[in-house]
């Protein structure tokens, strides 16, 4: 991965993404930082963010925390561990392009851009959502691999329990949700109708065969794991992640922005 130069077209779509995600600044996510624990457990190779507000891509290290709207990036060869809570962790896989939507200790949104990630959630009553370019998935608790690409569409693979996944709103409406259950595989391409697997596509093995060490480190982490208090996780945000300025009117523009957001 060149971090020297983007292409221009990938430079635009992180500035697009950055701006859905973002609002005023790093102090208006004060809230949002303290409501949660996420942050990076372990990294292994070239694995970098765009802080929320920002357009500069910093190197992710193990403990910083991690707010709404970071852009994360994994390169070739490389991979990320992210802690969400006590007994939640998301395994960003090689290749994979993610936003962090607004997170808390019991539900979180994540938007999966390109590449793929196992998730394990063993915690009773809470409520995490994952969306692709064409679907959005309902996760409770269970185990799963989601991945998205261009030309393989959406594919997600259920190990443990179930997911709701439900094809993306278009022109021609919305779509009722399919429920995804254990060892199933559901499917959707661009231009082709639904599918639903009742054993996993060669493409979703290949991801498939890390289970194993995610489920190692998952009990692993879940042993050594406590909260960080918020002045802490504030404190190491500050050490890594430049502060971000914003003009007026890119204030009010973001101020508008989250309130036309809210409910």
């Amino acid at each position: 991965m060149n971090r020297e130069a983007a292409p221009a077209a990938g430079r635009v779509g992180l500035a697009v993404g950055v701006i859905l995600f973002s609002t005023l600044s790093s102090f208006a996510f004060a809230d949002d930082l303290a409501e949660n624990q996420a942050r990076f457990i372990e990294v292994t190779g070239e694995v970098r963010v765009v802080p929320q507000g920002s357009s500069n891509w910093i190197d992710a290290r193990t403990d910083l925390p991690i707010d709404v709207g970071d852009v994360i990036q994994v390169g070739e060869d490389s991979q990320a561990e992210i802690y969400i809570t006590k007994n939640v962790l998301w395994v960003l896989r090689p290749n994979t392009e993610v936003i962090i939507g607004h997170t808390t200790t019991r539900e979180g949104r994540l938007s999966l851009k390109t590449g793929g990630l196992i998730g394990k959630v063993e915690v009773p009553g809470t409520a995490w959502e994952f969306e692709t370019p064409m679907a959005v998935c309902g996760v409770r608790g269970t185990e799963f691999v989601l991945t998205h690409s261009n030309p393989e569409g959406t594919r997600l693979g259920v190990f443990k329990g179930a997911v709701e996944l439900r094809q993306a709103e278009s022109a021609e409406g919305t779509y009722p949700p399919v429920t995804i259950n254990a060892h199933e595989e559901g499917v959707l391409q661009r231009g082709k109708p639904f599918k639903k697997l009742a054993r996993f596509s060669p493409e979703l093995n290949v991801t498939a065969q890390h289970l194993p060490s995610v489920r190692t480190r998952f009990r692993a982490i879940g042993d050594i794991w406590v909260p960080l208090t918020v002045d802490y996780r504030r404190e190491l945000r500050r050490k890594i992640v430049p502060p971000v300025k914003m003009s007026p009117p890119r204030r009010r523009a973001a101020a508008q922005r989250k309130s036309r957001s809210q409910p």
